[in-house]
């Protein structure tokens, strides 16, 4: 039997198959240097960066921004504190909340790791000169609406 050409889809279809293939490709290329390279995920990386850029985030927080379980976020923290990349103390205006701190390792980690991303992934996204208002409008998308929730 011969595959039939895909039909006509609709544009939100088709960006959400292109959006999910291209994150699979470069996030698995990513991950893989990553890992082997630093011993970080892109998941931690992510978390690493929110608290690099000092952003006044407990678990709880970093869960909200980036949709993910707090159990799933707790793994993260666990592995970016045995990486000695982070610690965690009391939050000193709410003894229940958690404060993250970046540690000097923590920052060489993440230089080194964005450094590996544009390595890994510069060469790959320089023929696209769309690439800067791309990401302008994948972040507009994640912007909350008037009137939605």
């Amino acid at each position: 039997m011969q595959p039939t050409a895909e039909p006509d889809l609709p544009s939100s279809f088709r960006f959400l198959k292109a959006y999910y293939l291209v994150w699979q490709t470069l996030a698995a290329t990513a991950a893989t240097n990553l890992e082997r390279c630093l011993r970080l995920d892109v998941r931690g990386l992510i978390i690493l960066s929110y608290i690099a850029w000092g952003h006044d985030n407990s678990p709880s927080d970093l869960s909200r921004k980036l949709q993910l379980s707090k159990y799933t976020v707790t793994r993260a923290l666990d592995r970016l504190e045995a990486l000695g990349a982070i610690e965690r103390s009391v939050h000193p205006r709410d003894g229940r909340r958690a404060r993250l701190t970046l540690t000097p390792s923590g920052a060489r980690l993440h230089g080194a790791a964005i450094i590996e991303i544009e390595r890994t992934l510069g060469a790959t996204l320089a023929p696209f000169t769309e690439v800067p208002h791309l990401v302008r409008t994948l972040e507009a998308l994640l912007e909350p609406r008037k009137g939605t929730s």
